[in-house]
């Protein structure tokens, strides 16, 4: 669990240079390989620091820290954030419930004499929506104290503060679309990559809008960097301002690129079905640690029989992260699968790498909350009106009638409950086992990103579904996609070709957020990847498709959605999602063509393609 860390460090926005915003045309005469003075009146940025416009993000010498758009301190939860109430367990919160009328109104004095509007004051816990397993920071909400008082920090700000950037592709009509791989290999040769996790550039800012939003090179780096960033932004400035790019901004992000699976989460009411169902929860074996998502079906051509084979498909991580072996020999082969393929047919994957449907930890946290729900309802004055009526006690008549619905509703539940415990007790969550896999860390040459000779990501697994198992490629899991896609999933290779841009939206149906829509993101984006072999640190770059969201307040995925088949407006499968970031609402994917050629390579198939 995080600790709490200091403001000047805790935003995800480390540093910042806008675009140019006034030029001249004496601009255009500069070449190339000359930089411009960023100081100078024909080319002015300006700088952030830690989210303040002084770029210099220090604390002042009270601890605070004033912020473009907030100010407080001494600790500030990161943003985006929810407000939840102060925890019972807070060692003020008593004196805080007992005090907050009073507290309040002396905030409200204080505002008033400073010609301060402001719109609620009141105490909460804020917890970072993209870091929940951080711990929740008290504060005293658009407030001000002279005195601080020990375990509540102090925050003021406007809207704009708990406002998302927006994050889109850019133009192809964008100076930097056609430099950027010329860019990003300037950039990465030239700085210090050690914290560095991916290096992209999209539209990024403040506004709705995408087109009022500079095309901004971004840098992600590891949370807790204790690089000095701004150097290092001065420097990709010069870069940028050597290619004539003045139109682009730079920005730092602490920003991780997540490929894990998720831990929290539930399933819908009708959420265990007999046939596997694409886009829904998938578990590893008999371990309840996580739940990605199960993308689909598809088939392969056996080289030996000349026959389709009927496969599932979803990312590898996502059917072994969080085992443990219980045998020396189990240890031994999972170590082994991390760095190397799951050959078809290997004896060991049918004991070691089972999956189940759903989740096991998303079952048993449903019947959770099945039964909590349950205990939430038969409250005391419930159980004594249903002693009332099991004794043949008189009840008025309109109390009754009340109570016999609210009874239905908890009958309801009850019958919830026990279809879930059916399913998990009667041993139908077994799914089957993996047939082949690509192992944890692969990466290969891609056909679909032909502008660079790095490899990229190929994250995947086929299934061996039992028979009674095996469904179909229909999607309609949810409400909005059965109204999108009634249709099952497709594949036409020649359906668009390799190019993801004429596709339009894109979308995807996955484990956490469900069914989401999003944009390509254009350009590709370099991964920078850190593994440990033999105990020494091996570093390796990837570049990979990724997929922006249109909304501010829904993110295109989350944890637990890898393994989903990224679509087209036609059902055409164009990709299979194995990450997200943290900050900037990217997803990351792998084109299927990629997939399938990996697949045919590892397996030996003739032929894949996708099951209709």
């Amino acid at each position: 669990m995080d600790s709490l860390l200091p403001i000047s460090g805790h935003e995800a926005e480390l540093t910042y240079a806008s675009a140019v915003t006034q030029t001249s045309s004496s601009t255009a005469d500069f070449s190339p390989s000359e930089s411009i003075d960023p100081s100078s009146s024909q080319a002015r940025r300006v700088r952030r620091n830690r989210v303040s416009s002084d770029d210099s993000g220090e604390p002042e010498d009270d601890g605070f820290v004033t912020k473009d758009f907030r100010v407080g301190g001494p600790y500030l939860c990161p943003h985006p954030a929810n407000f939840l109430p102060v925890s019972p367990t807070h060692p003020l919160y008593d004196r805080l419930d007992r005090e907050q009328g009073r507290l309040t109104q002396r905030i409200s004095e204080i505002l008033q004499q400073s010609n301060v509007s402001w719109d609620t004051i009141g105490f909460r816990g804020l917890q970072p929506v993209r870091r929940p397993e951080a711990r929740l920071v008290t504060t005293g909400h658009i407030s001000l104290h002279e005195k601080r008082r020990s375990g509540v920090s102090v925050e003021i700000t406007v809207p704009r503060a708990y406002k998302r950037r927006t994050c889109s592709p850019v133009y192809p009509t964008d100076e930097i679309f056609s430099k950027w791989k010329l860019v990003y290999e300037t950039i990465l040769a030239r700085i210090d990559t050690s914290d560095l996790n991916a290096l992209e550039c999209y539209r990024y800012g403040w506004e709705e809008n995408p087109a009022q939003n500079p095309p901004t090179v971004i840098m992600s780096v590891r949370r807790g960097s204790r690089a000095n960033w701004k150097p290092v932004r001065e420097h990709v400035v010069e870069i940028l301002n050597g290619f004539r790019l003045l139109s682009v901004a730079v920005c730092v992000l602490e920003n991780e690129i997540i490929r894990s699976v998720e831990l929290e989460g539930s399933l819908p009411d009708d959420g265990c079905r007999q046939k596997a169902q694409a886009g829904f929860s998938l578990g590893i074996g008999q371990e309840s640690t996580g739940a990605g998502t199960f993308g689909g079906f598809i088939e392969v051509k056996s080289p030996r029989t000349q026959k389709w084979q009927k496969l599932g498909l979803t990312s590898f991580h996502c059917v072994h992260e969080g085992r443990t072996g219980r045998t020396d020999r189990e240890t031994e082969r999972l170590n082994h699968w991390r760095r190397n393929e799951v050959k078809a047919l290997d004896p060991d994957a049918p004991n070691f790498l089972k999956v189940c449907q759903p989740s096991l930890g998303d079952l048993r946290r449903r019947i959770a909350e099945q039964q909590k729900k349950i205990e939430d309802c038969e409250t005391p004055d419930f159980q004594k009106m249903e002693q009332d009526i099991a004794n043949g006690e008189f009840v008025v008549p309109k109390q009754l009638t009340k109570h016999n619905v609210f009874k239905g509703l908890v009958n309801r539940e009850k019958e919830l409950k026990a279809q879930f415990e059916g399913f998990l007790n009667g041993g139908h969550t077994h799914l089957g086992h993996v047939f082949a896999g690509s192992g944890l860390y692969s990466a290969k040459k891609s056909v679909t990103i032909q502008s660079s000779e790095l490899p990229s990501i190929c994250d995947w697994a086929l299934v061996d579904v039992e028979d009674a198992r095996m469904g179909d490629n229909s999607i309609a899991v949810y409400p909005a996609v059965e109204r999108a896609f009634p249709a099952p999933l497709k594949y036409d290779t020649m359906h668009g070709g390799l190019d993801i841009r004429s596709r339009g939206t894109l979308y995807k149906v996955g484990r956490t957020t469900q069914f989401t829509t999003g944009e390509y993101g254009g350009l590709e984006t370099v991964h920078l990847h850190r593994t440990i072999v033999k105990g020494e640190e091996v570093r390796s770059k990837t570049v990979e498709h990724s997929i922006t969201s249109p909304s501010v307040n829904k993110w295109f995925s989350d944890v637990g959605d890898s393994g989903a088949f990224i679509i087209d407006k036609d059902a055409q499968v164009v990709g299979l999602l194995f990450a997200s970031a943290s900050a900037n609402n990217a997803t990351y994917f792998t084109h299927i063509k990629d997939v399938f050629d990996d697949i045919m390579a590892v397996t030996g198939a003739l032929d894949v393609r996708i099951m209709e």
